[in-house]
């Protein structure tokens, strides 16, 4: 994600000035993802692979950004597969 100006290593908190203005940034980006891939969505991703492979290089890219927020609930579907597999494995 460099190539946009996000660093893995950057400072991400919402308790200091500069990570609140980094997460705000990354929101924005995520912001910027979801409406790319939801045009995607609508425009013809059904009859042209192309857009299909746009929509899964978008997913992936905003994956890569809600990593750096380092979000604890589920983010992309592998994860939301890994939570909802390990909430059904708890013994009660």
């Amino acid at each position: 994600m460099t190539d946009i100006g996000f660093e893995k290593d950057s400072d991400y908190s919402k308790t200091s000035l500069t990570g609140r203005v980094n997460v705000l940034k990354v929101e924005a980006f995520k912001n910027v993802y979801e409406s790319l891939m939801e045009h995607v969505i609508m425009h013809g991703i059904d009859i042209d692979v192309d857009k299909a492979k746009l929509l899964l290089k978008l997913f992936i890219n905003h994956a890569a950004i809600t990593d750096l927020l380092k979000v604890s609930f589920c983010t992309s579907l592998t994860l939301l597969e890994l939570c909802i597999t390990s909430f059904f494995q708890i013994q009660y």
